[in-house]
C-alpha cells in the first residue's frame, strides 16, 4: 500500500527547464547574492538594535521567561513544515504537481507543532516555576500553522531566483517584529513583547508574499496518499533542523533547571547579539545556492 502511495512522488521528476543563456543565472546567482545579504544585514541589524533598546526596557528576568519559551518551542518546532519545503526547491522541476501535497503537509505539521507547542506550556510552566512561560508559548504556538502560507510563497520566489522580492519580505517582517517587540516593552507587556508580534508577521508574510506571486497553494488538491513518500525523503532534514535547534537553543532548556531565571536572560541575550555574524552568512549560502544548484542539478555542463 505504501509503494503505491508514494510512487507518484517518489517517480524521478523531468528535469527543470534550462535557462536559454548560460551566463543568466550566474547573474541571478551574483544578483540573489547581494540582495540577500543587504536583507541579512537589514535584519541582523535590526535585531542587534532591538536587543540593546529592549535590554534597556525589559529586566533579565523577562529575558529569561522569553528564552526558555522560545528554546522549548523551537525544539518542539523540528517538526515544521515536515521538511517538505526544501523537497520542493529540490524538485522545482515538477513544481506544479508538488505544490498542493507539499503545502497541505506543511500546514498539517504546523498544526501538530503548535497543538505539541500548547501542550508543552504548562508542563513547563511548571517545571520553570514561571506562569509566563506558558502564555508566551501559546502566543508561539498560535503562529505556527498561520505562517505556512507565508513560508511556502517565500519558498515559490527562492524557486523562481527572486530574491529581492525574498529579501523584501524578510526586511518588512523583521522590521515590524523588533519595532512592535520595541512598542510593547515600552508599553509595560514584559516577555509578551518579544512574541506578540509574531501572528501579526504570518499574516503580512502571507500577504506580501501572494502579492509578489499571486498563487493560492491552498486551492491545490492535499494528495494525502503521497505524503508518506515525501516524509521519508525529507526525514534527514528534520534531523538537521533538530541538531541545529539543539544547537543554538539546548542550552537554555537545560540551564532553566540550574540557575535562576536572571543568569538564563542574560545569557541569552548576549548569545542573540553573538550569533548575528554566523547568520549573515548562513541565510545567503542557504536560500541562494541551494536553489540556484538545484536548478542545474540535470545540467551537466553548467554544474
Amino acid at each position: 500500500m505504501h509503494a503505491d502511495s508514494s510512487s507518484e512522488v517518489n517517480a524521478e521528476p523531468p528535469g527543470p527547464q534550462r535557462p536559454t543563456a548560460a551566463p543568466a543565472m550566474g547573474h541571478s546567482v551574483v544578483r540573489g547574492s547581494l540582495w540577500m545579504l543587504l536583507n541579512t544585514a537589514i535584519t541582523r541589524g535590526a535585531s542587534f538594535l532591538a536587543q540593546i533598546a529592549l535590554g534597556w526596557l525589559l529586566s533579565k528576568h523577562d529575558f529569561g521567561v522569553y528564552a526558555l519559551a522560545m528554546s522549548v518551542s523551537m525544539l518542539a518546532a523540528v517538526l515544521r513544515d515536515g521538511g517538505v519545503k526544501q523537497l520542493l526547491v529540490q524538485r522545482q522541476g515538477d513544481y506544479h504537481r508538488l505544490i498542493g501535497p507539499v503545502f497541505w503537509m506543511a500546514f498539517a505539521f504546523n498544526t501538530l507543532t503548535g497543538i505539541i507547542i500548547a501542550g508543552l506550556a504548562p508542563l513547563l510552566a511548571v517545571a520553570y516555576h514561571e506562569s509566563q512561560v506558558a502564555w508566551l508559548m501559546l502566543v508561539i504556538a498560535i503562529s505556527q500553522p498561520l505562517g505556512t502560507p507565508g513560508a511556502i510563497l517565500a519558498t515559490r520566489l527562492q524557486i523562481d531566483l527572486r530574491f529581492r522580492e525574498a529579501g523584501a519580505i524578510a526586511s518588512v517582517s523583521a522590521v515590524v517584529r523588533y519595532l512592535g517587540a520595541v512598542a510593547l516593552a515600552w508599553l509595560g507587556f514584559g516577555p509578551l513583547s518579544f512574541v506578540l508580534p509574531l501572528p501579526a508577521l504570518a499574516l503580512i508574510e502571507w500577504g506580501l508574499g501572494w502579492w509578489y506571486t499571486r498563487e493560492r497553494p491552498w486551492r491545490a488538491g492535499a494528495v494525502v496518499r503521497s505524503w508518506w513518500g515525501m516524509f521519508g525523503q525529507a526525514r534527514w532534514v528534520l534531523a538537521g533542523t533538530l541538531g541545529v535547534a539543539a544547537l543554538n537553543m539546548g542550552a537554555n532548556v537545560v540551564i532553566g533547571f540550574l540557575v535562576p531565571l536572571n543568569v538564563v536572560g542574560v545569557y541569552f541575550f548576549a548569545f542573540q547579539i553573538v550569533v548575528q555574524v554566523g547568520m549573515l552568512m548562513a541565510a545567503n549560502v542557504t536560500q541562494v545556492l541551494f536553489a540556484a544548484l538545484s536548478k542545474i542539478a540535470d545540467d551537466p555542463e553548467r554544474k
